[in-house]
C-alpha cells in the first residue's frame, strides 16, 4: 500500500498507543490523518483522530474534510 509515510507512522502509533496523539498545529497532517483512518477501515481510530481534528481545527474544518471525502466515495458517506 502506498499511502503517506508521515500519516502512516503517526496511526502507527496511535495503534501502537490504542490512542490519538496528533502535533498541535499541523492543520494539512490532521487532514491527511483523517482521510487515512477512513482508508485503513480501524473505526475506533477513525473516531479518535475525527475527534482530535474538530477539537483542533474546529467542527466547519473537520465537516469541510468530510464532504471531500463523501464527495469521492459517495456509497460511504461519514458523518462528523
Amino acid at each position: 500500500v502506498d499511502r503517506d509515510p508521515d500519516v502512516f507512522r503517526l496511526l502507527l502509533s496511535c495503534l501502537r498507543h490504542d490512542r490519538v496523539i496528533l502535533p498541535e498545529g499541523d492543520a494539512d497532517l490532521f487532514r491527511r490523518a483523517l482521510l487515512d483512518a477512513i482508508f485503513y477501515g480501524y473505526v475506533w481510530l477513525l473516531e479518535e483522530v475525527k475527534a482530535a481534528v474538530i477539537d483542533h481545527l474546529g467542527l466547519p474544518a473537520a465537516k469541510a474534510i468530510m464532504a471531500t471525502y463523501n464527495r469521492a466515495h459517495p456509497g460511504k458517506p461519514m458523518r462528523a
